[in-house]
């Protein structure tokens, strides 16, 4: 059986992602049918571990290939209609599959629980985080190879075989006491950060078709920001600060060397065109800028220069 702290050496050979409330409204493959982002950060995050097989938990249907076509519906897990352990023990045992391993489950609680009733050994990468923005961020960094796994020192990250491990021991000071909400959005000067104190700040610079993504802070308009966790990378950080602060999906693809102690900036792109209901920001908040008029806003040197070095002709 495989541990959960081997899980960067080894290729699975199933990978299990939930389904999603948001779908399209015509019958559809299962590939295609569900289009939140969070069903869509789990898919982006299986299909980066290479698994040989990839299902869908339908809360409604069970266990679908990608191929497989079905009917939009709207059963939760937990209610009447939906699956259950044993319907989900005969359909792995009519696939076949039961005994495969390594398996992984992305997702939350309830997911993890009825795969683990099929596959006990199953691999839950997003154990132990606290709500959906840690969430998305270590699907953002299991897609990206760079995820700290289950089972190991929170203070080393290991990534897939062809990356270096990456010590972060030093970088990251604990967090604050778990009963203190030290990720509320604090306003500061022209940037509005995820508060905590005495951490490296970093800056998501959120382009979308020749624009930025800019939030109001006291000072005016900034850059969402956010303070690394414990064995999170800056690309994380960024990713996840976007998420609990604007709802927006991105992904966390490029790190700009700033050279400023104590600070740092992502550039991240848009995956989520409409945000999800769980920011933090509210839209009179949130700006999409022109490059230009971002530049004139006063943002950090290194992003300006980014910006006018990717500024539309």
């Amino acid at each position: 059986m495989t541990s959960n702290d081997q899980l960067a050496y080894y290729k699975p050979e199933l990978v299990v992602i939930p389904c999603g409330s948001r779908k399209v409204d015509h019958p559809a493959r299962a590939a295609d049918l569900y289009t939140g982002s969070y069903h869509r950060a789990c898919r982006a995050a299986a299909e980066a571990l290479r698994p040989d097989r990839l299902l869908i938990l339908s809360a409604r249907y069970g266990l679908l290939d990608l191929d497989d076509v079905v009917e939009p519906y709207d059963t939760p897990h937990g209610t009447k209609e939906s699956v259950t352990s044993q319907l989900l023990l005969e359909q792995a045992t009519l696939r076949n599959i039961v005994r495969l391993d390594p398996v992984i489950a992305l997702g939350g609680a309830r997911h993890v629980g009825l795969v683990r009733s099929v596959w006990p050994h199953a691999l839950t990468p997003l154990t132990g985080t606290r709500g959906m923005g840690e969430q998305m961020a270590r699907l953002v960094a299991l897609r990206d190879g760079t995820a700290g796994q289950p089972g190991r020192d929170p203070q080393q990250v290991t990534v897939s075989p062809d990356r270096v491990n990456r010590p972060t021991s030093g970088r990251r000071p604990a967090r604050t006491r778990p009963d203190e909400r030290s990720r509320h959005a604090r306003r500061d000067g022209r940037n509005m950060a995820l508060e905590q104190v005495g951490e490296v700040v970093v800056d998501a610079v959120v382009v979308n078709d020749g624009h930025v993504l800019l939030v109001e802070g006291q000072g005016g308009w900034g850059l969402p920001s956010g303070v690394p966790e414990d064995a999170e990378t800056e690309q994380a950080t960024a990713a996840r600060a976007v998420y609990e602060l604007t709802g927006f999906l991105v992904d966390g693809s490029s790190l700009l060397e700033s050279g400023t102690a104590g600070r740092s900036a992502v550039v991240c792109h848009l995956l989520s065109a409409d945000p999800s209901g769980e920011a933090q920001l509210t839209a009179g908040q949130l700006r999409w800028a022109p490059f230009a008029d971002a530049i004139a806003a006063g943002l950090p040197a290194v992003v300006q220069t980014y910006l006018e070095g990717h500024s539309p002709v």
